[in-house]
């Protein structure tokens, strides 16, 4: 489905806006980054969000989801947490390992 021919929410509006900076400010950065970044949007502006349309999706109301204000988190937060607080493996004889990204930013352990 194209862009023009589908209503668009405040949230996918607020997300195409969001990608176009990200990608316009990463132009002088690595450029096999950017085109995968490139090719991401036109996927997403192709596909959109979830709605009810999709058969998958079709019990679910996004409405009020969609109608709320999108800020994205552009800088790395303080983590002080520590991952065995939060989870613990539980299993006998079976060994685990935790990544921790909060906000789309990964915390070593260190």
């Amino acid at each position: 489905m194209k862009l023009e021919n589908r209503t668009i929410s405040p949230l996918e509006k607020r997300l195409l806006q969001v990608a176009d900076e990200t990608i316009a400010a990463a132009n002088q950065a690595d450029s096999k980054d950017n085109a995968l970044r490139q090719e991401a949007l036109q996927q997403f502006k192709m596909m959109g969000l979830p709605t009810k349309r999709a058969e998958k999706w079709r019990h679910t109301d996004f409405f009020e989801w969609y109608q709320k204000p999108f800020n994205p988190v552009t800088e790395k937060e303080p983590f002080t947490t520590e991952v065995n607080d939060i989870f613990e493996c539980t299993v006998q004889g079976f060994d685990s390992n935790v990544v921790s990204i909060l906000n789309g930013h990964y915390y070593s352990p260190e």
